[in-house]
C-alpha cells in the first residue's frame, strides 16, 4: 500500500479513484470516514471551548492509496495528465453580433457566428 493523493474533498478523491480504475490500477481511500468524524468532534469540542480556530489532524485526513505499489510512477503520471490545465482559447467577441464568447466556445451562442481565432497549436 503507498498513498499518492490526499485531500480534505472525499468527491476529489472519489473522482482520482475512477480514474485510475479505468486504466486498471487498484486503489482505495483510506480514513474517508475517520476524518469527518475526528474534525467533526474537534471543532464542536473548540466551539463549545469558546475557541475560533481548530488544528486539522492529518493523520486522519483521507488519502487514496494504492493496492500494489509497483503502479505508483504509472498511477502519478496518470494523475498529473489529467490535473493538466486544458488550453483554452481567449476569449472572442463575435464579429456576428459583439457578444463577449468563452474561449472554449468556437461559435457565438448568441447568433451561432464561428470564431475567427484558431485554436492553439499542440
Amino acid at each position: 500500500m503507498r498513498r499518492i493523493s490526499h485531500h480534505h474533498d472525499l468527491t476529489i478523491l472519489g473522482l482520482h479513484k475512477s480514474i485510475l480504475e479505468e486504466a486498471g490500477i487498484a486503489s482505495f481511500v483510506l480514513n474517508g470516514n475517520s476524518w469527518w468524524l475526528a474534525n467533526g468532534e474537534i471543532a464542536l469540542l473548540s466551539l463549545v471551548l469558546g475557541k475560533r480556530d481548530h488544528v486539522q489532524n492529518p493523520l486522519f485526513a483521507p488519502a487514496l492509496c494504492l493496492v500494489e505499489d509497483e503502479y505508483f510512477d504509472e498511477a502519478l503520471e496518470i494523475l498529473k495528465a489529467y490535473q493538466a490545465p486544458s488550453l483554452l482559447g481567449p476569449d472572442w467577441d463575435c464579429p456576428g453580433c459583439g457578444e463577449r464568447i468563452s474561449g472554449n466556445f468556437d461559435a457565438c451562442w448568441q447568433c451561432n457566428t464561428a470564431t475567427t481565432i484558431q485554436p492553439p497549436i499542440l
